[in-house]
C-alpha cells in the first residue's frame, strides 16, 4: 500500500499585499484518521455528490492486524504496542 502524500498549507502574498492561505483537501477514514491529501476522484464524488471511495484499507489505526503473518514484526516498546515492519497493512 503506497502512503498518499500530505501537502501542507502554504501562505503566499499576493502583488497587492494581501496574505493568501493555500490549502489542499484533505482524507480521513470514517473513524477520523488522517490518510492524506484527497485524490481528484475522491473531490469529483463529492462535487457531483456521490458517495466517496471506500478507503478503510488505508487506514493504519483501523486496519486489522489480526491477519498480519507476522513477518518482520518486532517486540513491545516504551507504548505497550507491537510494532509492525513491512509485514501488513499497519506496518511503518
Amino acid at each position: 500500500m503506497q502512503r498518499r502524500t500530505i501537502t501542507p498549507d502554504r501562505t503566499d502574498t499576493t502583488e497587492d499585499g494581501r496574505t493568501v492561505t493555500v490549502v489542499t483537501t484533505k482524507r480521513y477514514c470514517d473513524h477520523d484518521h488522517l490518510l492524506g491529501d484527497a485524490t481528484e476522484a475522491e473531490i469529483q464524488a463529492a462535487v457531483e455528490g456521490r458517495p466517496l471511495p471506500d478507503v478503510s484499507g488505508e487506514c493504519r489505526e483501523c486496519t486489522p492486524i489480526a491477519d498480519c503473518p507476522g513477518v518482520g514484526e518486532y517486540g513491545r516498546g516504551l507504548t505497550g504496542k507491537t510494532v509492525h515492519w513491512g509485514c501488513c497493512p499497519t506496518s511503518l
